[in-house]
């Protein structure tokens, strides 16, 4: 499983994982636009036989351009299942397009999501002084 959202947060007391404002789709009026928090959220398994820790990348494009890519560890504990979370603190987009983020390990990809990137009509609405 995996998804975005505008916060992926983590119980401290239940390890139980959050997500508020899943992101499936973002309208802007304009480009280039900001996101200013977004976090990504992959639930990965493994059979017992599998190695317990693996170093995998995420991989962040619009369309066919790259516009980052990071490395991220996956510690399974001697479990079956482990998350893996990326949070980012403000994400430029240039244009509009399908944006995914990719985790891959090995050249393997164990998940993804995708958020449609649209450009609206009209301005934003304005509070009067």
């Amino acid at each position: 499983m995996s998804a975005c959202a505008e916060m992926v947060l983590r119980d401290a007391v239940t390890n139980n994982m959050s997500l508020v404002g899943i992101l499936d789709y973002v309208n802007t009026f304009g480009f280039p636009t900001l996101l200013a928090k977004l976090g990504c959220l992959f639930v990965l398994e493994r059979d017992e036989a599998d190695p317990a820790q693996y170093q995998g990348e995420v991989t962040i494009t619009l369309g066919e351009r790259e516009l980052g890519r990071s490395p991220v560890a996956a510690d399974f504990q001697d479990q079956v299942t482990t998350r893996v979370v990326v949070n980012l603190q403000g994400l430029m987009l240039p244009e509009p397009g399908a944006l995914r983020f990719r985790l891959d390990v090995d050249g393997r990809e164990l998940g993804s999501w995708s958020i449609m990137v649209r450009q609206v009509e009209g301005a934003p609405a304005v509070a009067p002084a």
